[in-house]
């Protein structure tokens, strides 16, 4: 057997349910020809009551209107005697009373238990899900010609809102299962079943929409299947146009979330500091150089500045002190304090450059204002923030440069399997242990995370290196910073994570070539 399955519909007082008594209790039709007292729900009733026994016909071929006190419902062999509905159209008086009865009792033992009743047409009972679902006053099944209306609003929702053109080009099975069923749950309408529509198939669709040019598609790299990916969608289609006029002019309706709505992405901002001794050595204005007018209530007064703030404090200090060429506003002199402040030597340079038998460093009387303010900013102490986008929310302030997230792969001895080391994650937020974990379940591949690595870089306090399986540089890169350049790996897409490109920084040991993306 390749396993058959097999359906059995049963009900109150039917053949079925007689079977699991013995013959003398089976038997249970009395002379008005009902059955234990008239229970519903045998498909053989006449209006939920009265049964007679299948064969039961007299000469002439009319079914039987009684079952005698002798009848039983088995035979001597263990055969079973089936039931018919019979048309009862001359009871007594009696046999109403009976059946009124019989009603109550049946009330009684049902409850509020719902009965399904006859097929008045058929004299059957329902035996299908749907027929279930449209007895009971259910919607069911939607029809292909809403199937086909549906799939065709949900290509349009998606091509208008999802899909983007620097995505192209996908593949269709992506295009499908990335794009056009999540739109289907978006618009918020019947559940889509592609094979209930009149193209059954996504492909047979989508070669339509290009035989109406609001497409284009290629085929995969053997030939075999002329459309295997989406290449390129035509924006300019009038249909598509007016599906995405609809969607904007509907303010009920807010459109499907992207992947990284709702989620903060980080940003470095690069600040500077002035150093105490320039403070000191040209008088500057403390408020000025604290921030104190920042825009960023978490920088007021902090001392970390950002470029044009920076440069701001050496133009109020060079108009306070009329020091811009008078014969020409592109240059300006320079005084004492600010030539000791760029130009001035400590004790230790003056005696190496005498040392090195090397000129001093030479003050020049007017510069440029160009060059005025390259060395100006080369004499700042360099620092950073890490911003969560929108809102422009700073999460840290911190001197020096901005910390980096490590990538490093290895290979294995003895083998050409490769091995992905990364750490530093924990200075942007995320654990290394739930990270590793993410990872195996993303790239279907080993994971562990290690605190204290044998034979490499102590790490800090709180911090782990996660260890991971394979050549994962691509794609780690990819879930990283939510870029799909790096890589198309679907298990790279919607990670969350959000962390710069600039902080990254990969190393590959000596025999790990590099990945193509």
């Amino acid at each position: 057997s390749k396993g058959i399955a097999v359906r059995i519909i049963s009900c109150y007082g039917d053949d079925l349910w007689k079977a699991q008594f013995d013959a003398s209790a089976a038997a249970g039709c009395s002379e008005s020809g009902s059955i234990d007292n008239g229970h519903y729900g045998n498909p053989g009733f006449l209006e939920g009551k009265q049964i007679y026994p299948i064969g039961g016909a007299d000469a002439d071929g009319e079914p039987s209107m009684q079952c005698s006190d002798g009848d039983e419902a088995f035979n001597e062999k263990g055969e079973d005697k089936l039931v018919t509905p019979v048309e009862s159209s001359n009871n007594d008086a009696t046999s109403h009373q009976h059946d009124e009865v019989q009603d109550s009792s049946a009330s009684d033992l049902l409850g509020d238990v719902k009965v399904l009743s006859l097929d008045n047409t058929t004299n059957r009972i329902p035996v299908d899900d749907e027929e279930l679902n449209v007895a009971e006053g259910g919607e069911g099944e939607i029809s292909t010609e809403d199937h086909d209306a549906l799939l065709l609003e949900a290509f349009y929702f998606s091509l208008n809102t999802t899909v983007k053109d620097k995505m192209l080009p996908i593949p269709v099975s992506t295009l499908y299962a990335g794009h056009i069923i999540p739109a289907v749950k978006d618009i918020g309408k019947h559940k889509l079943d592609m094979k209930k529509t009149k193209h059954r198939k996504i492909g047979v669709f989508l070669k339509e929409q290009a035989s109406l040019d609001l497409i284009s598609l290629s085929p995969s790299k053997d030939g075999k299947d002329t459309a295997a990916f989406l290449s390129k969608v035509n924006r300019a289609d009038q249909q598509l146009r007016a599906a995405k006029k609809l969607l904007q002019n509907n303010p009920n309706f807010p459109g499907p979330k992207s992947s990284g709505e709702g989620k903060e992405k980080l940003k470095i901002a690069n600040l500077l500091i002035v150093p105490q001794k320039i403070v000191v050595a040209m008088n500057l204005d403390r408020d000025m150089v604290s921030a104190a007018n920042a825009k960023s209530d978490d920088r007021k007064g902090t001392g970390f500045l950002t470029g044009p703030e920076c440069r701001e404090i050496l133009v109020t200090y060079l108009e306070h002190n009329d020091l811009f060429d008078p014969n020409d506003p592109g240059y300006v002199l320079i005084d004492g304090p600010l030539g000791d402040a760029l130009w001035g030597q400590t004790k230790k340079q003056r005696q190496a450059a005498a040392q090195s038998l090397t000129k001093a460093n030479e003050r020049p009387t007017r510069l440029s204002r160009k060059l005025l303010q390259e060395k100006w900013s080369s004499k700042m102490e360099s620092a950073y923030a890490i911003v969560a986008m929108p809102g422009s929310k700073i999460l840290s302030l911190k001197r020096g440069q901005p910390p980096m997230i490590l990538i490093e792969v290895e290979k294995r001895q003895g083998n050409k399997k490769f091995t992905t080391r990364i750490r530093g994650l924990e200075e942007y937020g995320i654990d290394g242990e739930s990270f590793s974990n993410d990872v195996a379940k993303r790239f279907a591949c080993a994971t562990s995370a290690e605190s204290n690595p044998e034979g490499r870089a102590a790490l800090k306090k709180g911090h782990v290196e996660c260890v991971l399986q394979g050549h994962l540089v691509n794609e780690l890169q990819a879930l990283l910073t939510g870029n799909a350049k790096f890589s198309s790996h679907g298990g790279a897409k919607d990670g969350g994570y959000f962390i710069p490109q600039e902080v990254i920084e990969v190393k590959l040991r000596k025999g790990v070539s590099k990945k193509k993306v």
